[in-house]
This record gives C-alpha cells, structure tokens and sequence, in this order.
C-alpha cells in the first residue's frame, strides 16, 4: 500500500460494519442471508450459476494476491449485473476487497479496484449506504492520482458511490470535493477522465434533491441546494472549464460539457 494513504484507508475500514464472512463461502452466513442468497441465486438463473462462482473464485484469488488486476477486472465485468453485484457484497466480500487494493502502489491494481467498487455501488443504494462512508478516502486518492487509467476508474467509483442519494452528494461537497472537480478539470487532458468530471458534475447537481422511493418533498431537506452546487460551480469556474471543451473531437467529452452547461 501507498503509506500516503495509510491513515485514511484505517479510518474507512473503521467506519464500515461489512457482512461478509472471512471466507467467499457459505459457511458462516445466517438463515436469512442464505435464503436470500438462494432467491438471488434463483433469479440469476441456474444456467449462470457457474458464472457467480467463477466471479466468487475471481475475487477470492484477488484477495488471496494471485493475478490480482485481472480478477478484479473480471468480478467488476460480472458486477455490472446488479444481482451479481448484490451476490458478490453478500457473500464474496467486495467492498473489503476492493478497499484493500484502492491504495495499491500498482496502478493497474488501483485502476481495477476502483473498478470494482463502482460496478458494485452502480444503482444499489444498500451498497451505496457502506461505500458512501469511504468518501474521504477516494477523494483524498483521487485527489493524488497522476495516471489517467487509474482516476478515471476512481471518479467513476466517487460518482456512484454518491449520486441518486442526498446525503452523499451534500457529504462530497463536504469533504472538498469541489476542488477535486476543479483541479482534474484543470491539470488533466484525458478526455475519458474529464469526461466522467463533468458528467459526474452533472449528476450531482440534477440529483442533489432526489426524492427516493417511499419518501416524499418533505424528506428532501437533508441534501445541499442546487443554487449553492450552482454557485460552487461558478466559484470554482467548473461551468468556464466546461465550456472549453464544448468543440472536442470527442463526442462523449463534448456532449457531457454542453449537459453541464445547460444548468447554468
């Protein structure tokens, strides 16, 4: 590990209370995870079943150090499947997985567990809940990195862990990250990184007031107001760095900068 990102990396373990056995296997679950377990299972399908096990060995042996960029890579592509991701956080512990590898001195490593943590944050608030309390420590990685392969993955890592959930997104501007946005738009020309900058700008600010399922307008106090994402924005010229890229070559680049920009 990175000895810059010791400390920090203890505080995230700390906060979080994961579920997972110490082993990928069902030896130490409870009754009602390994019902649930079968449920999931049984909605997978059974044709797939050796799938979630060659993604449960995928992320044993990354655990275990064996090819571990590779395995991390192979459980996130599984993980893109919210069933799988939700198989892979209860019983193949994926966020200590992936937290054990974020602050790796490799970056291929670090680029493949960040990876990991975003395919299973994606669309999952449950998962997003624990992922959340490692804001700081992906901020504070993010805010270091010099490889574009590695950032990318982490900003993707950063955006699901906080959008489509109030209290994340009031946590990141918190934690500073507004001078994350404003430095990757400022120091990097990467035009997949600045991408993911600026789409994960726009959905911050478009989802800062998100009213989740069973919840109604009154809940909604707990978030940050878009005037003053707004005004963050202008402050920290994230709308002027985003209109420089509004005639890139790169259609994704270009697209995610006019989005940006329509909330002006």
């Amino acid at each position: 590990m990175d000895p810059r990102f010791q400390g920090i990396w203890k505080l995230a373990l700390e906060s979080m209370s994961e579920d997972a056995p110490s082993e990928t296997d069902l030896s130490s679950r409870s009754v009602e995870e390994l019902k649930w377990l079968k449920e999931v299972m049984e909605k997978i399908g059974k044709e797939q079943t050796s799938d979630v096990d060659l993604m449960l060995e995928a992320l044993k042996d990354a655990k275990a150090g064996s090819d571990i960029a590779d395995n991390l890579h192979a459980a996130a592509e599984f993980c893109e499947d919210i069933d799988f991701a939700e198989v892979a956080v209860k019983n193949g512990q994926a966020i200590g997985v992936a937290l054990k590898f974020i602050p790796y001195k490799e970056v291929e490593i670090r680029a493949a567990a960040a990876r990991l943590l975003a395919a299973i944050s994606q669309n999952n608030e449950k998962v997003q809940e624990n992922t959340a309390k490692c804001l700081s420590l992906l901020l504070k990685i993010a805010s270091e990195e010099k490889e574009a392969t590695a950032l990318r993955f982490q900003l993707s890592a950063i955006s699901t862990t906080a959008r489509y959930n109030r209290k994340s997104i009031k946590k990141f501007f918190d934690l500073n990250g507004i001078k994350l946005l404003e430095q990757i738009l400022s120091d990097f020309s990467d035009v997949k990184v600045l991408s993911r900058a600026l789409f994960m700008a726009t959905c911050l600010y478009t989802q800062s007031d998100i009213i989740l399922e069973g919840e109604s307008e009154k809940d909604a106090v707990d978030g940050m107001k878009k005037e003053d994402i707004k005004n963050l924005y202008i402050s920290h010229s994230i709308f002027e760095k985003a209109a420089t890229h509004l005639k890139s070559s790169d259609c994704n680049l270009s697209e995610n900068a006019t989005n940006l920009l329509k909330l002006k």
